[in-house]
């Protein structure tokens, strides 16, 4: 970048040891188009081991002093002078295109920072001249928090972001009563930290590494696996932006009413997903990647005609906001679940249909024919419903297909006079069990089956399997093999 002349001056430099974090502040003000400066940062690893070393930025605030919409964070250019950084970012940029977490998929990283050694490098801004709106943001402010965290290093072979660990063992679980204080242990020499999940009473004891990455997969439960956390070895879990060690996680009920949307009823309690740092202090909390949540719903309560149950979350700011279902599932009639990436207000949610309508006078519906009384889950199932209009005027009919009471889809069918349709439905995410299919009055019904690991069955030795199929090839090569010699033998002697 060109740059006017600046007074440079060396700060104190940031101690870091393993699994602990320091930051800078940053302070710009009183600038216009064209001016640019420098600001040197020393980092220090004042531990006993090397270890990498993540920035990210927080805190952005900024200040709009003449009341125009412009922004200095939208104006400035920033950018590292340093041979030592490995960054996926393009450079130099906003401010905001800075990863805002430790977790975040934009990085910057020193991929070693030796034990006592000390690296200096230089963060570079610039005011470009030319720009929309530059001229307005001058004389505004900037300010924001730039975080170091010397974290475990990854080996060669460990994909980015990902932490080598040796192996650990189990999670364990055990009820409130008995709960230990969280403390840090140490394993061949490395640090974890022990978080504790609790899912309505429920404490799931999980170690974690200094960066926030838990060991292994594991699943954290209520005690009547009403609600369930799965979490897959390697997410990382951190607080506000990036912050780590957390102390503790909890799912608990809260007793709040909510606006709901038209036509919407509440299956479930409101849960409230919210962490603790170690000081007992309530922060919000980041999975990355998400998390599953499982949450039971008692099937008997959801009205007729509803459409499929769902997980939403809820905040003041954004209201209700239905969440998918990871799309491998298959539909349970009395389970939902969601990919959550955050602590948020839960519940189960379902969406009242009108009822399905009367055919209208001289439609009739016949042939409701599935493709296969049986399928395993996964399985795709279409499902056909002839409809006839034997009137002489022209007709509209919405045909619902319902299984199991719940509205699974919907086809909308115009008709003339005289002329008949054969509307077809596809389904694959159906759970084990039998079901019933409806369709404009018609009923059917469909046996669904587990996806067995051994579809041979039971009791199938494959070693020895493998032995007898490879013993008969042998065999009949050995067989095969003589037949040829006593051919050749054969033709030599009648002199052929």
């Amino acid at each position: 970048m060109n740059q006017k002349p600046v007074s440079v001056h060396a700060q104190t430099p940031v101690d870091l040891v393993l699994g602990g974090e320091g930051s800078t502040s940053w302070d710009i003000d009183n600038i216009a188009p064209g001016d640019s400066g420098v600001k040197i940062v020393t980092l220090h690893n004042a531990g006993e081991k090397d270890g990498a070393v993540s920035i990210w930025i927080s805190d952005i605030e900024e200040g709009d002093y003449g009341g125009d919409g412009a922004v200095l964070d939208d104006c400035l250019l920033f950018g590292i002078v340093s041979n030592r950084f490995n960054t996926n970012i393009a450079m130099p940029n906003l401010i905001r295109s800075y990863p805002q977490n430790i977790a975040a998929a934009n990085f910057i990283h020193i991929n070693r920072l030796q034990a006592g050694e000390t690296v200096t490098f230089a963060w570079e801004w610039e005011f470009p001249l030319a720009g929309e709106n530059h001229n307005l943001a001058q004389g505004d402010s900037l300010s924001f928090t730039i975080n170091y965290c010397l974290e475990e290093l990854m080996s060669e072979n460990t994909p980015q972001g990902i932490v080598d660990q040796p192996e650990v063992p189990e999670q364990t679980t055990q009820d409130v009563e008995d709960q230990p204080e969280n403390q840090e242990k140490t394993t061949q020499g490395t640090i974890y930290h022990l978080l504790d999940i609790d899912i309505l009473g429920k404490v799931t004891n999980v170690q974690m590494d200094s960066a926030g990455t838990i060991l292994q997969s594991f699943a954290a439960t209520s005690p009547d696996e009403t609600c369930i956390l799965y979490f897959e070895r390697y997410t990382r879990i951190s607080g506000t932006n990036g912050k780590i060690p957390l102390d503790r996680i909890e799912l608990t009920i809260e007793e709040i009413s909510i606006l709901l949307p038209d036509n919407t009823v509440l299956l479930t309690p409101i849960y409230r997903l919210i962490g603790y740092n170690t000081e007992g202090e309530k922060i919000h909390v980041e999975f990355n990647p998400a998390v599953k949540l499982t949450i039971h719903y008692d099937a008997e309560t959801m009205p007729e005609n509803s459409f499929p149950p769902y997980i939403a979350r809820y905040s003041d700011e954004e209201g209700v906001v239905p969440l998918e279902s990871p799309a491998i599932l298959p539909v349970s009639p009395s389970r939902a679940d969601a990919l959550v990436n955050s602590c948020s207000l839960y519940m189960v949610l379902a969406e009242v249909a009108s009822a399905p309508p009367p055919l209208p006078v001289y439609f009739t519906a016949s042939n409701l024919i599935i493709s296969s009384q049986q399928a395993f889950e996964g399985d795709p199932v279409k499902i056909s419903v002839t409809i006839t209009n034997a009137g002489s005027e022209d007709g509209t009919y919405e045909l619902y297909l319902i299984v199991d009471g719940i509205v699974r889809a919907i086809q909308e069918i115009s008709l003339s006079g005289k002329s008949s349709e054969t509307l077809t439905f596809e389904i694959t995410n159906l759970a084990a069990g039998v079901h019933q299919i409806k369709a404009a009055g018609l009923t059917e019904t469909i046996r669904i089956e587990k996806v067995a690991i051994d579809q041979l069955g039971p009791g199938v030795n494959w070693m020895v399997l493998d032995f007898s199929v490879a013993g008969v090839v042998i065999i009949g090569l050995l067989l095969w093999l003589l037949y040829l010699q006593r051919e050749r033998r054969r033709v030599t002697e009648i002199g052929i």
